[in-house]
């Protein structure tokens, strides 16, 4: 049954992280595309953080 499956397996050769294959081009335009997110991203996180803070401490 398994046998089948190692057709559509392809050997990853590539054994740099993933953020090295991305070439530099592409990552000036997905940072072109979205430039609040990192801000969006804090706000999210600090609000994550508050909470979790406000659960862990004791009341």
């Amino acid at each position: 049954m398994f046998e089948n499956f190692k057709s559509f397996a392809k050997p990853d050769t590539d054994h740099r992280p993933v953020s090295a294959r991305q070439k530099p081009a592409d990552l000036t335009r997905l940072e072109l595309a979205q430039p609040q997110s990192c801000e969006k991203d804090n706000k999210r996180l600090s609000s994550a953080l508050s909470r979790i803070n406000s659960l862990l401490s004791p009341n």
